[in-house]
């Protein structure tokens, strides 16, 4: 137990001397996510949410990706790429 907390200790005061030595850097570590997650939550008020039916999403007509060509009726012919 006494080994472990010496460890956790030495641990602790080499990142203080780190962050101590790299002010702008360690402003950075906290500003950025802090940022970050205020444009994610300003984004997420700005786009209001559309429920829809499960079964609507598979009767789409338009293909979810480019390579999919639609036939006559609800079904769809997948090609691959060359």
């Amino acid at each position: 137990m006494g080994a472990s907390t010496r460890h956790y200790k030495a641990l602790m005061k080499k990142n203080c001397i780190n962050w101590m030595r790299t002010p702008c850097g360690s402003c950075c570590e906290i500003i950025c996510p802090l940022i970050l997650m205020l444009i994610l939550f300003f984004a997420r008020t700005q786009i209001s949410t559309v429920e829809t039916n499960a079964l609507e999403m598979y009767s789409l007509r338009k293909p979810f990706y480019p390579i999919a060509k639609p036939e006559i009726g609800d079904t769809f012919a997948v090609s691959l790429a060359d």
